[in-house]
Protein backbone atom coordinates (compact mmCIF):
# COMPACT_ATOMS: atom_id res chain seq x y z
CA UNK A 1 0.00 0.00 0.00
CA UNK A 2 1.56 3.31 -0.85
CA UNK A 3 2.18 5.90 1.73
CA UNK A 4 0.44 9.00 1.95
CA UNK A 5 3.87 10.77 0.59
CA UNK A 6 3.81 8.81 -2.52
CA UNK A 7 0.20 9.68 -3.02
CA UNK A 8 0.24 13.26 -2.42
CA UNK A 9 3.51 12.99 -4.91
CA UNK A 10 1.22 11.30 -7.44
CA UNK A 11 -1.38 13.92 -6.84
CA UNK A 12 1.27 16.77 -7.52
CA UNK A 13 2.65 14.95 -10.30
CA UNK A 14 -1.01 14.62 -12.21
CA UNK A 15 -2.19 17.92 -10.61
CA UNK A 16 1.16 19.43 -13.39
CA UNK A 17 -0.04 17.25 -15.90
CA UNK A 18 -3.29 18.96 -16.30
CA UNK A 19 -1.80 22.29 -15.72
CA UNK A 20 -0.08 21.91 -18.54
CA UNK A 21 -2.80 21.34 -20.53
CA UNK A 22 -4.75 23.96 -19.78
CA UNK A 23 -4.96 26.74 -22.27
CA UNK A 24 -4.14 30.21 -21.02
CA UNK A 25 -7.27 32.00 -21.05
CA UNK A 26 -5.94 34.94 -22.93
CA UNK A 27 -4.62 32.73 -26.05
CA UNK A 28 -7.79 32.90 -28.45
CA UNK A 29 -7.79 33.27 -32.01
CA UNK A 30 -8.05 37.27 -32.15
CA UNK A 31 -5.39 37.60 -29.62
CA UNK A 32 -2.97 35.05 -31.87
CA UNK A 33 -3.39 37.72 -34.72
CA UNK A 34 -3.23 40.56 -32.96
CA UNK A 35 0.06 39.06 -31.47
CA UNK A 36 1.17 38.19 -35.03
CA UNK A 37 -0.74 40.19 -38.03
CA UNK A 38 1.04 38.31 -40.68
CA UNK A 39 -1.04 34.95 -39.20
CA UNK A 40 -4.28 36.80 -40.36
CA UNK A 41 -5.78 34.33 -43.03
CA UNK A 42 -3.70 31.38 -41.79
CA UNK A 43 -5.68 28.25 -42.38
CA UNK A 44 -6.44 26.16 -38.93
CA UNK A 45 -6.85 22.22 -39.57
CA UNK A 46 -7.99 20.08 -37.68
CA UNK A 47 -9.19 16.01 -38.83
CA UNK A 48 -10.78 13.23 -37.27
CA UNK A 49 -8.08 10.16 -36.82
CA UNK A 50 -10.58 8.14 -38.85
CA UNK A 51 -11.10 8.56 -42.55
CA UNK A 52 -14.54 9.43 -42.67
CA UNK A 53 -16.21 11.81 -45.45
CA UNK A 54 -18.74 14.54 -44.56
CA UNK A 55 -22.03 12.17 -45.67
CA UNK A 56 -21.56 9.70 -43.45
CA UNK A 57 -24.75 10.75 -41.30
CA UNK A 58 -27.18 11.61 -43.44
CA UNK A 59 -29.26 8.72 -42.33
CA UNK A 60 -29.29 7.25 -39.01
CA UNK A 61 -30.79 3.53 -38.21
CA UNK A 62 -31.54 2.83 -34.48
CA UNK A 63 -30.87 -1.36 -34.25
CA UNK A 64 -30.49 -3.15 -30.47
CA UNK A 65 -29.62 0.15 -28.93
CA UNK A 66 -27.00 1.64 -31.01
CA UNK A 67 -27.33 4.10 -33.46
CA UNK A 68 -25.42 3.70 -37.03
CA UNK A 69 -24.85 6.15 -39.67
CA UNK A 70 -25.23 4.87 -43.36
CA UNK A 71 -22.30 6.36 -45.49
CA UNK A 72 -24.03 7.81 -48.28
CA UNK A 73 -23.12 9.31 -51.57
CA UNK A 74 -24.63 12.73 -50.91
CA UNK A 75 -23.26 16.41 -51.30
CA UNK A 76 -22.27 19.79 -49.42
CA UNK A 77 -23.54 22.73 -52.09
CA UNK A 78 -20.44 25.02 -50.60
CA UNK A 79 -17.84 22.21 -49.86
CA UNK A 80 -15.81 19.61 -52.38
CA UNK A 81 -17.36 15.76 -51.82
CA UNK A 82 -14.41 14.88 -51.13
CA UNK A 83 -14.37 16.90 -47.47
CA UNK A 84 -13.91 14.42 -44.52
CA UNK A 85 -14.63 14.83 -40.89
CA UNK A 86 -12.56 17.86 -40.34
CA UNK A 87 -12.25 21.24 -39.53
CA UNK A 88 -10.66 24.22 -41.98
CA UNK A 89 -10.99 27.78 -40.04
CA UNK A 90 -9.18 30.75 -41.59
CA UNK A 91 -7.72 33.11 -39.09
CA UNK A 92 -9.58 36.80 -39.01
CA UNK A 93 -9.02 39.85 -36.69
CA UNK A 94 -12.42 38.92 -35.47
CA UNK A 95 -11.63 35.21 -34.73
CA UNK A 96 -12.11 31.81 -37.09
CA UNK A 97 -14.38 31.41 -39.76
CA UNK A 98 -16.23 28.04 -38.05
CA UNK A 99 -18.16 25.35 -39.60
CA UNK A 100 -20.41 25.16 -36.44
CA UNK A 101 -24.24 23.93 -38.07
CA UNK A 102 -25.41 21.97 -41.12
CA UNK A 103 -28.71 22.96 -43.17
CA UNK A 104 -30.91 20.53 -44.96
CA UNK A 105 -33.70 20.79 -47.41
CA UNK A 106 -35.52 18.01 -48.23
CA UNK A 107 -34.06 14.64 -49.89
CA UNK A 108 -33.72 16.22 -52.93
CA UNK A 109 -32.08 19.36 -52.14
CA UNK A 110 -28.53 19.81 -51.82
CA UNK A 111 -26.89 20.38 -48.01
CA UNK A 112 -25.39 23.46 -46.94
CA UNK A 113 -22.58 24.20 -44.13
CA UNK A 114 -22.73 26.81 -41.80
CA UNK A 115 -20.14 29.25 -40.96
CA UNK A 116 -20.08 31.57 -38.03
CA UNK A 117 -17.27 34.00 -36.53
CA UNK A 118 -16.00 32.43 -33.21
CA UNK A 119 -13.18 33.57 -30.77
CA UNK A 120 -12.24 30.21 -29.22
CA UNK A 121 -10.34 27.13 -30.15
CA UNK A 122 -12.82 24.76 -28.83
CA UNK A 123 -15.44 25.78 -31.77
CA UNK A 124 -12.93 23.74 -34.22
CA UNK A 125 -12.66 20.51 -32.07
CA UNK A 126 -16.11 19.30 -33.31
CA UNK A 127 -18.05 18.63 -36.45
CA UNK A 128 -21.62 19.42 -36.69
CA UNK A 129 -23.64 16.30 -37.36
CA UNK A 130 -27.14 16.23 -38.79
CA UNK A 131 -29.30 13.91 -40.34
CA UNK A 132 -32.82 14.45 -41.87
CA UNK A 133 -33.65 10.68 -42.20
CA UNK A 134 -33.64 8.75 -38.86
CA UNK A 135 -35.58 5.36 -38.16
CA UNK A 136 -35.65 3.07 -35.61
CA UNK A 137 -35.36 -0.22 -37.18
CA UNK A 138 -33.41 -3.54 -38.06
CA UNK A 139 -30.56 -2.38 -40.55
CA UNK A 140 -30.89 -3.90 -44.14
CA UNK A 141 -30.03 -7.18 -44.26
CA UNK A 142 -28.42 -6.92 -47.53
CA UNK A 143 -25.57 -5.26 -46.15
CA UNK A 144 -23.47 -6.22 -43.71
CA UNK A 145 -22.72 -3.76 -40.32
CA UNK A 146 -19.09 -2.84 -40.28
CA UNK A 147 -19.02 -2.43 -43.99
CA UNK A 148 -21.07 0.41 -45.43
CA UNK A 149 -22.37 1.37 -41.57
CA UNK A 150 -20.41 2.99 -38.88
CA UNK A 151 -21.28 2.89 -35.34
CA UNK A 152 -22.02 6.07 -33.94
CA UNK A 153 -22.23 5.66 -30.19
CA UNK A 154 -18.37 4.28 -30.80
CA UNK A 155 -17.30 8.04 -32.23
CA UNK A 156 -18.35 10.31 -28.79
CA UNK A 157 -21.62 11.74 -31.12
CA UNK A 158 -24.16 12.60 -28.28
CA UNK A 159 -27.53 13.72 -30.37
CA UNK A 160 -29.89 16.08 -29.15
CA UNK A 161 -32.85 13.99 -29.92
CA UNK A 162 -33.52 10.60 -29.93
CA UNK A 163 -33.33 8.19 -33.22
CA UNK A 164 -37.13 7.05 -33.36
CA UNK A 165 -39.42 6.09 -36.31
CA UNK A 166 -39.82 9.39 -38.50
CA UNK A 167 -37.68 11.63 -36.66
CA UNK A 168 -36.04 14.71 -38.70
CA UNK A 169 -33.30 16.91 -37.80
CA UNK A 170 -31.23 14.91 -35.26
CA UNK A 171 -28.47 17.07 -34.34
CA UNK A 172 -25.40 16.45 -32.94
CA UNK A 173 -21.61 17.04 -32.59
CA UNK A 174 -18.45 14.95 -33.51
CA UNK A 175 -15.47 15.09 -31.31
CA UNK A 176 -12.38 15.47 -33.74
CA UNK A 177 -9.74 14.29 -30.68
CA UNK A 178 -10.24 12.52 -27.45
CA UNK A 179 -11.47 14.28 -23.97
CA UNK A 180 -7.87 13.99 -22.30
CA UNK A 181 -6.32 15.63 -25.40
CA UNK A 182 -4.39 18.95 -25.67
CA UNK A 183 -6.30 20.19 -28.34
CA UNK A 184 -3.31 22.51 -29.68
CA UNK A 185 -1.58 19.44 -30.77
CA UNK A 186 -4.46 18.48 -32.53
CA UNK A 187 -5.40 21.87 -34.43
CA UNK A 188 -2.16 22.32 -37.18
CA UNK A 189 -1.21 25.39 -38.98
CA UNK A 190 -2.69 24.58 -42.82
CA UNK A 191 -2.18 25.78 -46.72
CA UNK A 192 -4.43 24.33 -49.29
CA UNK A 193 -3.19 23.93 -52.53
CA UNK A 194 -3.72 22.86 -55.90
CA UNK A 195 -1.65 20.36 -57.69
CA UNK A 196 -0.53 21.63 -61.02
CA UNK A 197 -2.75 20.94 -63.55
CA UNK A 198 -5.37 19.67 -61.69
CA UNK A 199 -8.22 21.09 -59.71
CA UNK A 200 -8.01 18.86 -56.56
CA UNK A 201 -7.16 20.57 -53.78
CA UNK A 202 -4.28 19.36 -51.14
CA UNK A 203 -4.39 20.20 -47.43
CA UNK A 204 -0.90 20.42 -46.28
CA UNK A 205 -0.57 20.77 -42.04
CA UNK A 206 2.63 22.52 -41.34
CA UNK A 207 3.22 22.37 -37.56
CA UNK A 208 0.67 21.79 -34.80
CA UNK A 209 -1.09 24.99 -33.19
CA UNK A 210 0.57 24.39 -29.48
CA UNK A 211 4.29 25.34 -30.91
CA UNK A 212 3.03 28.98 -31.69
CA UNK A 213 1.57 28.89 -28.42
CA UNK A 214 4.51 27.63 -26.37
CA UNK A 215 6.47 31.09 -28.07
CA UNK A 216 3.19 32.91 -27.72
CA UNK A 217 3.17 32.17 -23.70
CA UNK A 218 7.05 32.77 -23.84
CA UNK A 219 6.78 36.58 -25.23
CA UNK A 220 3.22 36.98 -22.81
CA UNK A 221 5.96 35.91 -19.50
CA UNK A 222 8.41 37.70 -20.70
CA UNK A 223 6.41 41.17 -21.73
CA UNK A 224 6.75 41.09 -25.05
CA UNK A 225 3.17 42.20 -26.75
CA UNK A 226 4.16 41.03 -30.25
CA UNK A 227 6.00 38.26 -32.18
CA UNK A 228 9.56 39.11 -32.96
CA UNK A 229 9.48 42.02 -30.77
Amino acid sequence: MASRAEIEAQIAALKAVLKEKEIDPDFTPKELVRWDPSLLGTILHMKHPMNLPRTAFQSLFKNNGECYAWVGNGHYSNATPELKMEQLCPLTNEGIIVNNDVKFGNQFSANELIYTVDNTFQSITFVPIRTNQATESPLPTQIPVGNNYIECDTLGIKFKNVVVENISQTFGMLPLCGPDDNILDHIFIASVVKLPFQTKEVIIDKYPLSKLYEEWKADKAAGRTQRGM
